[in-house]
């Protein structure tokens, strides 16, 4: 994997300035506490760690502790987090203080982006300005990263092999967040004891996967075109999760009836079995194809469909979803 930007900085030296932006909080807290590692080695942390958060009325002060020199150290460090829930006037003192930075104190600042300066225009270009002689800019976009690289490489760091095949599957049931991928991964690795390969088996025993089980009674219900099954399981697994999640149970969804049609292929032509399901749902779907057999042209252009609306925004998340189910419950006979 290509070095990390601030770890590429850091071992340039540190400077008095460090501003960490971007929409992967994952990444982002990663690096407050690499900086963080890195600039209070040799300090009196007690004396010399600050920390605020930008969005509370005491975050004006954090400026104030940056000017002031170090207590029996070689230098103080201030942490000033959510700098997108800073107030125009903070906004403000932040530029004032990067025209002259202290010389002796490391600031770090984090957040997914900067609130508007006091005069009301985009601070953004003013800080890459300042920044070029005594700070370090970096960005930590999602659409940049690897989730699957990634899962690998958290489980190779946590004493684990994730093979690219596994990593993708997880990454396709979990999504793309990786403070969520995290998550699992460190789960499943702590199954294991810390060591060994994190192999499907693996994480479908222990991995939530939101609430797989609850999922597959919604994709049952489609097949057997029970609505009143369907709407009920949609509204408890929405109801039960946080904004979002529509995304993730599309992403579930999805999944599960590309398996159920790779499931059908190999009933009807006795071919390879390549289908990952759960042992303890196999029987129960071939059962259900017997008696409602799923049209695979049609099952995937819904699909498709659905989730360009829901990508383009259109339409809010939950009734693009809701409206999938509806138009699969629908189907004409013998069809999705």
């Amino acid at each position: 994997m290509a070095q990390d930007p601030l770890d590429q900085a850091l071992q340039a030296g540190l400077k008095p300035v460090y501003v960490v932006l971007g929409d992967e909080a994952l990444l982002v807290k990663q690096a407050e506490e690499r900086l963080t590692a890195k600039a209070t080695e040799g300090v009196m942390a007690a004396f010399n760690l600050s920390v605020a958060r930008a969005g509370e009325e005491s975050a004006a002060e954090a400026l104030s502790v940056a000017r002031t020199l170090p207590m029996m150290s070689a230098r103080r460090v201030v942490i000033l987090r959510d700098v997108h829930e800073a107030p125009p006037a903070l906004i403000d003192a932040l530029l004032r203080y990067l025209e002259s930075p202290s010389p002796s104190t490391v600031l770090g600042i984090f957040g997914s982006g900067f609130a508007k300066a006091g005069d009301g225009k985009d601070p953004q270009k003013r800080v890459e300005a300042l920044l070029k002689s005594d700070g370090v800019l970096v960005r930590y976009r999602a659409k940049d990263q690897d989730p699957v690289a990634f899962a690998i490489e958290t489980a190779r760091s946590l004493g684990c092999a994730l093979d690219r095949r596994e990593a993708t599957l997880l990454v396709e049931l979990v999504g793309k967040d990786l403070g969520q991928l995290r998550l699992e991964i460190e789960k499943a690795c702590m199954y294991l004891g810390g060591q060994g390969r994190l192999d499907e088996a693996v994480l479908g025993e222990v991995c939530s996967l939101l609430a797989e089980a609850q999922i597959w009674d919604l994709t049952d219900a489609v097949v057997a075109r029970d609505a009143d099954h369907a709407l009920a399981t949609c509204l408890r697994l929405m109801d039960a999760k946080k904004g979002g999640e529509s995304h993730r149970l599309m992403a579930m969804i999805a999944w599960q009836l590309r398996q159920l049609l790779s499931l059908q292929h190999s009933m009807r032509t006795g071919g390879g079995d390549a289908v990952k399901m759960p042992p303890w749902k196999r029987e129960k779907a071939e059962r259900a194809l017997r008696e409602s057999p799923i049209g695979t042209a049609e099952v995937l252009e819904r699909l498709a469909a659905a989730n360009q609306d829901m990508n383009s925004h259109r339409a809010g998340d939950r009734r693009v979803f809701e409206g999938l189910l509806l138009r699969l419950l629908a189907r004409r006979a013998n069809h999705i």
